[in-house]
């Protein structure tokens, strides 16, 4: 053999290998190559996930429940809030204000006195009012004790 003949056979050697190891690459290229440590490490992270939607579902449920017995005990605080709180409206005065005196040939112009006034339970409104923003406290700090914590 010359050696032009084994330079040939060499380079050809060498087309036939790199075409070889091309169509190998193509063909397992597309492969879906699933390791069995990857579905272990899957199947781990499915389970950390379902404890961990036990776990947020189990303190919103317990949120729930804290935020009923609060404003139950807050319902009970607010109705044993029995004494009247009084709105005065005009108030009568020790010394009644006196009229504008009327000039000659005017109409007599109203002349200040005494006015019984008026009286106003409002404790029924601050009751109502007392339970709307202990209710709006309540839902917030339930709101708050359900958002999902990572351990």
């Amino acid at each position: 053999m010359t050696p032009s003949a084994i330079i040939a056979l060499v380079k050809d050697a060498v087309i036939i290998i790199a075409i070889g190891l091309i169509a190998y690459v193509l063909i397992t290229y597309g492969m879906d190559v699933v390791k069995v440590s990857d579905m272990k490490a899957v199947e781990k992270q499915i389970t950390q996930n379902a404890a961990d939607a036990a776990r947020w579902q189990k303190e919103a449920s317990d949120a729930n429940t804290k935020r009923d017995a609060d404003l139950a005990a807050v319902a009970a605080t607010i109705s044993s809030h029995r004494d009247p709180v009084y709105l005065v409206r005009n108030a009568p005065r020790a010394e009644p204000v006196p009229g504008h005196p009327s000039k000659t040939g005017d109409q007599a112009s109203g002349t200040g006195g005494t006015d019984a006034g008026s009286r106003i339970n409002r404790r029924p409104d601050i009751n109502a009012y007392e339970m709307k923003v202990e209710t709006a406290l309540a839902d917030c700090y339930a709101g708050l004790d359900q958002w999902p914590v990572s351990k």
